[in-house]
């Protein structure tokens, strides 16, 4: 599992859900090593102290492999 974190990018802010980053990485990965999930947990206008409290409330609950973080600035 994948855990995606991060501002409106990450959200896919003006693009549709299969467009966004975390679903793409999710198909391209599912398609190259074997079916995986990619959970959006972004959220619009947090910064990286607010994402570490979202990682801190949801790293339990997911149990991700791997955690990516984006942010536009």
């Amino acid at each position: 599992r994948i855990l995606a974190l991060g501002d409106s990018v990450t959200v896919g802010l003006g693009v549709a859900a299969e467009e966004t980053y975390a679903r793409q990485l999710e198909a391209l990965l599912g398609r190259s090593i074997a079916p995986l999930r990619v959970i959006n947990a972004a959220v619009t206008c947090y910064s990286t102290w607010q994402e570490v409290d979202v990682l801190k409330e949801t790293a339990s609950a997911v149990r991700p492999d791997v955690v990516t973080l984006a942010f536009y600035w």
